[in-house]
């Protein structure tokens, strides 16, 4: 079965006793919708490619869907020379989890609008920033010969293949072309386009120095934060942070709708600071976190602060503070 919108293409094979082979178009739509409704068990297909319709039949129901001759359905990308890795399903499905949500949703600057994927020694890294955040994971091991690969891959793909993906052990090829990418899990063929352009250079801002920091039950936190969150200040859920000594105040309010404060216990270094972020960022970084513990590094009110999981070096969070009028 392969289906196609001109950027993401999907081939998907599974065990079948053909009788005679044939091929028809049938909208995608009507199938899902067939599918999904009918009782699990056997069932048949017979394609009529004379007439492009495929009637489905189980029990002792059947189901004609009238679509189109095979010969007009468009070609797949064939890539050239691709660079090729391996990877497990669990370690790339992580690394898009990790990192995805980061993506920019707006067309302004296509090239933020997908994630980077960088192939080093030992190691596979994964960027994404909208360029008031930046999310980044990577995980190390052998995975082929792709050494010094960058390629900026859709973040739509990306969620497509995040669901399509599971957390097994089973290994994903990927090859990379000129301008598709192509992966290979579990039967299925999974190809996009990839983004032209330049990605910033995330490394370059993040913090050297950081003026106060502290540690916190990554639970009780993110629970905090999403309470705050109820409160929306301007249509944007804004938290401000005081760090003061064993504790975290998390804060919101807004005219005409209130007002929300809690404290959570924390390790606390550094100066006792006033800052402010979207509590959505806050919310979906914490959300990554594996860890029963997280630290956040603040080197200012209006400078970046980074987020990582305590113990692990593998992932972080770059967060542009809210200005404080």
């Amino acid at each position: 079965m392969v289906a196609t919108d001109h950027e993401i293409s999907i081939r998907c094979t599974a065990p079948a006793n053909v009788e005679m082979p044939g091929a028809a178009v049938v909208p995608a739509r009507y199938l899902a919708d067939i599918l999904r409704k009918i009782p699990s068990g056997d069932l048949s297909c017979e394609v009529d490619e004379q007439n492009s319709r495929a009637l489905l039949l189980w029990q002792r129901s059947q189901f004609v869907i009238y679509g189109f001759p095979a010969r007009e359905f468009p070609q797949l990308p064939v890539l050239d020379s691709p660079k090729e890795l391996t990877l497990p399903q669990r370690v790339l499905r992580d690394l898009v989890r990790k990192t995805n949500f980061a993506v920019s949703r707006d067309d302004i600057r296509p090239v933020l609008t997908g994630a980077l994927l960088e192939v080093g020694s030992g190691k596979v890294a994964v960027y994404a920033t909208d360029s008031y955040r930046i999310a980044y994971a990577d995980a190390a091991g052998d995975f082929g010969s792709a050494e010094g690969l960058a390629v900026i891959i859709p973040g739509r793909a990306l969620a497509e293949l995040q669901r399509l993906m599971s957390d097994s052990e089973d290994l994903v090829q990927v090859a990379v072309g000129a301008n598709q990418l192509r992966m290979r899990f579990a039967g299925v063929d999974f190809t996009t386009r990839v983004i032209d352009g330049t990605y910033p250079n995330c490394k370059a801002v993040i913090p050297r120095e950081f003026r106060a920091s502290f540690v916190a039950e990554t639970a009780d936190f993110l629970n905090a934060c999403d309470r705050a969150s109820l409160i929306t200040r301007d249509g944007v859920p804004m938290v401000i942070l005081q760090l003061s000594d064993g504790r975290v105040r998390i804060s919101a309010q807004a005219p005409d709708v209130g007002s929300v404060q809690e404290e959570v216990a924390a390790d606390v270094a550094g100066e006792e600071l006033e800052c402010a972020f979207s509590a959505r960022y806050l919310i979906e970084a914490l959300r990554t976190v594996d860890t029963e513990r997280f630290t956040l590094e603040i080197s200012g009110p209006a400078s970046p602060a980074r987020l990582r999981p305590v113990g692990t070096n593998d992932a972080y969070h770059i967060i542009l503070p809210i200005r404080l009028d």
